[in-house]
């Protein structure tokens, strides 16, 4: 909350793009495990 106020709407944008960005990773990291678990 803080960060953004301070940083305005660029800064929201950051948070967000690195929030999918998290999100995206997280997922991708998920899939992998999934994958080597199956093929295991």
């Amino acid at each position: 909350m803080i960060v953004v106020i301070r940083y305005g709407s660029s800064g929201a944008e950051n948070e967000a793009k690195r929030r999918k960005g998290l999100i995206v990773t997280s997922v991708l990291v998920l899939l992998i495990s999934i994958a080597l678990v199956v093929t295991a």
